[in-house]
Parts: C-alpha cells; sequence; structure tokens
C-alpha cells in the first residue's frame, strides 16, 4: 500500500509541474511585456519591442502547430506589447 501512495504521489508531482515549450516561450515573452510596460521612453520601449519581436520570431520557429490557445495567448500579449511600445508615438 505504501508503495502505491509513493508512486502516486511521484507521479502526481511530475504531471503538475512539467512545462511545455510553449509555456516557457509564453512566459518569456510575457516578461518582455512587462519590460516593453515598464519603459519611459521611446527609446526604451522600442528596444524592448525589438527583443520581444525576437522572442515571438523564435516562437514561431519553434512552435509548429500551437493550438488555439495557445495563438490566443501569443495574441493577447502581442496587443498589450504593441499597446505598450507605442504609447509614446
Amino acid at each position: 500500500m505504501t508503495k502505491c501512495i509513493v508512486i502516486a504521489v511521484f507521479a502526481l508531482a511530475l504531471g503538475c509541474g512539467k512545462k511545455t515549450p510553449e509555456d516557457n516561450i509564453l512566459a518569456e515573452y510575457t516578461k518582455m511585456k512587462e519590460n516593453v510596460c515598464a519603459c519611459t521612453d521611446k527609446d526604451c520601449a522600442m528596444r524592448a519591442k525589438a527583443q520581444a519581436d525576437a522572442i515571438e520570431q523564435r516562437a514561431r520557429e519553434d512552435i509548429k502547430n500551437p493550438s488555439k490557445e495557445t495563438q490566443d495567448k501569443f495574441e493577447k500579449v502581442e496587443k498589450e506589447i504593441n499597446e505598450c511600445a507605442h504609447k509614446f508615438e
């Protein structure tokens, strides 16, 4: 019985903490959004936006067949990045 409990806990721990490559890139992209939105001048925003664009490009190359949910998440973050980057225009 103890053996079954240990195996179940181990399996649950592995399943709950596992992140997909999509999750990792989305987290990086979201962090870059925070950097873009934290900028206080146009130059900073444009530099941070360029970095975000590089992450977006890498995501397009690495994620071959994203789910609709993943696409929607990336599009939401992209919209927010663009809003923050263009607030200085």
